[in-house]
C-alpha cells in the first residue's frame, strides 16, 4: 500500500499518533483515510523492520488510544486490531476518511487544564502529517460543506443492502447504455458513482440506499410517505395509507393512490364556444411536484415521515426541515424561493433523471402555473422562525369546495350527461391523439371502460367523429381509438 496512507512506528507515540489518526481522518488527499501500524521501524516512508509488541504493550496501546482519541473535535474513534507477521504482534490503527471533517486535536498532549489546550487541524502530505496551515483549513472547510447527507458513505449499511434488480429497473427507465451489460456488482456501482470509502471497506452512499434498498426505512428511519383523506372536520373519518420502499416508488404509489382516491373532473359545456372546460378539483402534476419537492429536500436524519393531509378544502403537504434560512421570510411568502444549496443533491439528480422532479428552481414555477392553468388558486407556503418544518398547502378548485372527498364525489361524476362524457372524450384525443379506450377512462376519472363510456364511444365511432387505429382488427392488442382526420 502506497506510504501516503500507512504510516508505520517502531512503539507507541501518542502525540504523533495522534496527529495523524487526525491527518487521516481529515482525508485532505481524498485517499480514503489510512493505516498506523504499530510494532514496525519506519524506513523512510516505507516498512523497515517489524520489532514486534509484548501482550503487555497491546493491553497499554488499547487503553491509551481510547484516551487520546476523546480529545479529537468532532468525536471520532479509528479501528484497532492486533495483527501477527514473522511471528510477532504488531497493532494496526485504521483511521477512516469521515464525512464528518474537519476533525481537529490537541497540538500538544501536556498537562495544560482542558480549556488552556491549543487544537489544531492535521493532513497529510505524501507520507508526513503536517499542521493545516491557513489555506489548507479554509480548503477543508470546504470539503465538509461539498458533501451533502445523501452522499456520505452509509454509517449502517453495506453493498448487500443494495439490490441490483432495482438497480437494472432505473438504468433501463432512463435509457443507459450500462442497464443488461452483466457488469459485476461492485464495477457497477462505482461506475455509477453509488460507493464511497476505501476499497478495504467499501460502503453504499446513502442516495444508493433511498433509491436502490427495498427497505430504506431501516437505515432512515421513517422515510417514508403518509397520506390520510379526512373526510370530516373531526377528523372521525379518515382513510390512511403508508407508502415505504425506495423514494422513487413512494412518489409513484402515493400519486397512484392520490388520483384513484381523491382526483375529480368536471367537464362544463360554455355557451357559444365549441370547446367544453375541462377542469379537476386538483391538477395532479401540482400535487406531484410539491410531494417529489417534499421528499427531495427532507432531511433523511429526522425521524418523520412526509405527510400528506386531504381536506375537503385543500390539500396540505408537510416535510422536515424548513427551506434554507439564508431564503429571506419575504420571499417564501411571495413564493420567491431559490436556495444556496440542495439538501439532497444525488438524489435529485436520480429523480430528475426520472423524470419526476423539475429542474433547478423550476419546480414553483410549475406549480403555481399547474394550479392557474387548472383555475384553482395560488398555493400557500408556511414555515416558522427557525425553519423547522416547511407546509404546502393546495387549494381545491372553487366549483368543488362543498363536494365530498373521494367516492362520493366520484359517484356524482359519473352521472355526467352523455353529451358532457362524448365532449371529454373528443377533448381528450384533441389533446393526447390516439389513446387505448382503458386510458381515455383513466383521463376521464373511471377505473375501467364503462358501458355509458363504451356506448359513448361507439356513437361517436358511428357519427365519424372517432376511428379505430386497426379498424379491421378491433379486438387488436395495439389497438388505439383516433380523432378522424377529416374532422379534426
Amino acid at each position: 500500500m502506497e506510504s501516503s496512507r500507512v504510516e508505520y512506528k517502531r512503539s507507541w507515540n501518542p502525540e504523533r499518533i495522534l496527529h495523524t489518526v487526525c491527518a487521516f481522518a481529515n482525508d485532505y488527499e481524498d485517499m480514503g483515510g489510512g493505516y498506523v501500524v504499530i510494532g514496525v521501524e519506519d524506513d523512510d516512508g516505507c516498512r523497515g523492520n517489524t520489532v514486534g509488541l509484548t501482550d503487555r504493550d497491546v493491553v497499554d496501546i488499547d487503553r491509551e488510544l481510547i484516551r487520546v482519541c476523546n480529545t479529537i473535535e468532532p468525536k471520532y474513534m479509528p479501528e484497532m486490531s492486533v495483527e501477527e507477521t514473522e511471528g510477532k504482534k504488531i497493532v494496526v490503527i485504521w483511521a477512516a476518511s469521515d464525512d464528518r471533517r474537519p476533525f481537529k486535536c490537541p497540538v500538544s498532549l501536556g498537562s495544560g487544564k482542558k480549556h488552556d489546550i491549543e487544537k489544531a487541524y492535521y493532513i497529510r502530505h505524501g507520507s508526513h502529517t503536517v499542521r493545516a496551515g491557513r489555506d489548507e483549513e479554509v480548503r477543508l472547510m470546504e470539503l465538509s460543506r461539498r458533501v451533502s447527507f445523501d452522499e456520505r458513505a452509509s454509517s449502517t449499511g453495506t453493498l448487500s443492502d443494495v439490490k441490483r434488480s432495482l438497480v437494472e429497473e432505473y438504468l433501463d427507465s432512463v435509457g443507459s447504455n450500462l442497464a443488461g451489460q452483466g457488469i459485476p456488482d461492485t464495477e457497477l456501482y462505482n461506475m455509477m458513482r453509488l460507493t464511497s470509502g476505501p476499497k478495504e471497506d467499501l460502503r453504499p452512499i446513502n442516495a444508493a440506499l433511498m433509491m436502490f434498498s427495498p427497505r430504506p426505512e431501516i437505515h432512515f428511519p421513517y422515510s417514508r410517505t403518509e397520506v390520510a383523506i379526512i373526510h370530516d372536520p373531526a377528523g372521525r373519518l379518515i382513510d390512511e395509507a403508508i407508502f415505504n420502499g425506495p423514494v422513487n416508488m413512494q412518489i409513484v404509489r402515493a400519486m397512484e393512490f392520490i388520483r384513484d382516491r381523491v382526483i375529480v373532473e368536471r367537464i362544463r359545456k360554455v355557451p357559444g364556444q365549441a370547446e367544453a372546460l375541462r377542469f379537476f378539483n386538483y391538477p395532479l402534476e401540482a400535487i406531484r411536484e410539491v410531494l417529489v419537492n417534499a421528499l427531495y429536500h427532507r432531511s433523511y436524519e429526522i425521524p418523520e415521515p412526509v405527510k400528506v393531509y386531504i381536506y375537503g378544502d385543500r390539500i396540505e403537504i408537510t416535510s422536515l426541515p424548513g427551506p434554507d434560512p439564508g431564503i429571506p421570510d419575504e420571499d417564501v411568502r411571495n413564493l420567491r424561493m431559490r436556495g444556496r444549496f440542495y439538501r439532497n443533491k444525488r438524489l435529485g439528480d436520480f429523480l430528475k433523471e426520472l423524470h419526476l422532479t423539475e429542474g433547478r428552481n423550476t419546480g414553483l414555477t410549475m406549480i403555481v402555473d399547474a394550479l392557474e392553468r387548472n383555475g384553482s388558486g395560488t398555493p400557500v407556503y408556511e414555515t416558522d422562525s427557525n425553519r423547522t418544518y416547511l407546509s404546502v398547502t393546495i387549494p381545491v378548485h372553487p366549483d368543488f369546495e362543498e363536494d365530498p372527498i373521494g367516492p362520493a364525489a366520484r359517484t356524482e361524476q359519473k352521472r355526467r350527461s352523455s353529451e358532457d362524457i362524448r365532449s371529454g372524450i373528443i377533448g381528450i384525443l384533441d389533446r393526447e391523439g390516439c389513446l387505448p379506450s382503458k386510458s381515455i377512462a383513466r383521463e376521464l376519472g373511471y377505473t375501467s371502460v364503462t358501458p355509458v363510456l363504451r356506448r359513448c364511444i361507439n356513437e361517436l365511432i358511428d357519427q365519424g367523429e372517432l376511428e379505430y387505429l386497426f379498424p379491421d382488427k378491433p379486438n387488436d392488442s395495439r389497438q388505439r381509438i383516433c380523432r378522424r382526420k377529416a374532422v379534426r
